[in-house]
């Protein structure tokens, strides 16, 4: 019979892959606020105002919010104080017919001493005289703001005359970065946890863990459809009773283990041989007292051309050096599907 020349190989080996792109389409999610373009925030108003303390109301210029902007309107104020003073200052949004469609109130104050200690001694001069409201307009329109000083007031309690100088300033399209960030990672968390319920899954066929693969190997006989095949296994060797617990300090911090391979089919007949060489490595135990340990990890995957009847029967040496096998995970799939090519053995 002809062999397939080097091209038809390399297609047979493509269409074998069990590639499935689209779930990766989700990663979109996360990362399409940050592959769009912030719209630029726009200065609605910026305007210096002196509010008198006798509660003389004073009004904003006039500007225009839009209820379908993207984000929040801010608004920020901050007031000059008096020295060792206390405020109440209240603030209205209007609408075009002069209807307060928000109002809230600001207590702050600013006070200055002096501090001792250690010695040591200084001037502090502390306040809390502005603040900052986000929100977001019902309506489009013209709006203006409303302030009035409801009290001015130094440490004693009496009442404070003074004209303070107020700044304001409006912007919209505003975006809460903090909410931003919170909301990229919860929903790339989500679509991790999707990625993951998919690829590399399948479907389970035998599993669990188990102290002699051969053994186990009886239970791989079952049908299995055409796609690929996961063997997955984890195992654990630990130190022979009887060698000396200095002993492991000699002992190869990386020891070759042999697998051996084949796969039969329903009628007996052995349709793939194998030689595999596994990597038993050193780890360090939780307790500093104990001795180490040593782990492998493997994955092999199969490409299964039709469905029939598969025995995957497995061995390797439950001692080699100076270590023994303790227990070995086993995990047996179909129905594989990837993000990445995988290395894979054809059953024929």
């Amino acid at each position: 019979m002809a062999q397939p020349s080097g091209v038809h190989r390399l297609f047979q080996s493509i269409r074998q892959q069990p590639l499935l792109l689209w779930p990766l389409l989700s990663l979109m999610i996360p990362l399409w606020p940050g592959c769009t373009a912030p719209m630029p925030k726009r200065e609605l108003l910026a305007q210096e105002l002196i509010l008198q303390s006798n509660g003389e109301v004073i009004f904003s210029q006039p500007f225009v919010l839009d209820a379908e902007a993207v984000g929040a309107t801010r608004l920020f104020a901050s007031v000059g104080l008096p020295v060792n003073s206390a405020i109440s200052l209240t603030t209205e949004l209007l609408n075009a017919s002069d209807q307060v469609v928000l109002a809230f109130d600001k207590e702050g104050w600013r006070e200055r001493g002096t501090w001792q200690e250690d010695g040591q001694s200084g001037i502090y001069d502390e306040s809390d005289s502005y603040y900052e409201v986000l929100f977001k307009p019902n309506q489009s329109g013209q709006y203006r703001l409303r302030f009035a000083v409801d009290g001015l007031e130094d440490q004693a309690g009496q009442a404070l005359v003074a004209q303070l100088p107020l700044r304001v300033d409006v912007q919209d399209r505003r975006v809460d970065h903090g909410l931003a960030i919170w909301t990229f990672w919860i929903s790339l968390g989500i679509v991790l946890m999707f990625l993951n319920s998919i690829y590399c899954q399948g479907r389970r066929r035998y599993g669990g863990r188990i102290d002699d693969l051969l053994e186990t190997s009886a239970f791989t006989r079952m049908n299995y459809e055409k796609g690929v095949i996961m063997i997955k296994m984890k195992g654990r060797f630990e130190l022979l009773s009887y060698i000396n617990s200095d002993a492991y300090k000699k002992t190869s911090s990386s020891i070759k283990l042999p697998l051996s391979l084949e796969i039969i089919d329903g009628n007996g007949l052995v349709l793939q041989s194998e030689k595999i060489t596994l990597y038993l490595n050193k780890k360090s135990a939780n307790d500093e007292d104990d001795p180490p340990y040593w782990q492998f990890k493997k994955r092999l995957f199969f490409y299964n051309p039709r469905l029939r009847s598969l025995r995957f029967r497995l061995s390797i040496p439950e001692q080699i050096d100076c270590v023994e096998q303790e227990w070995i995970d086993f995990d047996l799939r179909d129905r594989i599907v990837s993000m990445r090519p995988l290395n894979i053995r054809r059953i024929d």
